[in-house]
């Protein structure tokens, strides 16, 4: 079940519109070196603050994911044994 959960995501991107908006800036300016420098590195940060958020969203549905099927566990476990107490021998 986690492995169609996987599959169902999107790969991580920066969106299309983003890239052209930039791209379009850094066209029509005829921009110096810093000027590219700089907005290169701004989409990069983008992309790596995206990334980063991504990663932490990930981590927290992995616990999440984790903490249930410890409860399932334990309670399937836990109605076992509470079968067997009040079980009445014959």
């Amino acid at each position: 079940m986690e492995k169609e959960k996987q599959n169902k995501r999107s790969k991580p991107r920066i969106p299309k519109d983003y890239l052209l908006a930039v791209s379009d800036r850094i066209h029509s300016t005829n921009p110096t070196e810093e000027i590219i420098f700089n907005t290169v590195r701004s989409v990069w940060g983008d992309g790596y603050g995206g990334g980063y958020l991504r990663h932490i969203n990930d981590a927290k549905a992995f616990r999440d994911a984790r903490e249930v099927e410890i409860k399932r566990s334990f309670d399937s476990i836990k109605d076992a044994l509470d079968d067997e107490i009040h079980s009445k021998p014959e």
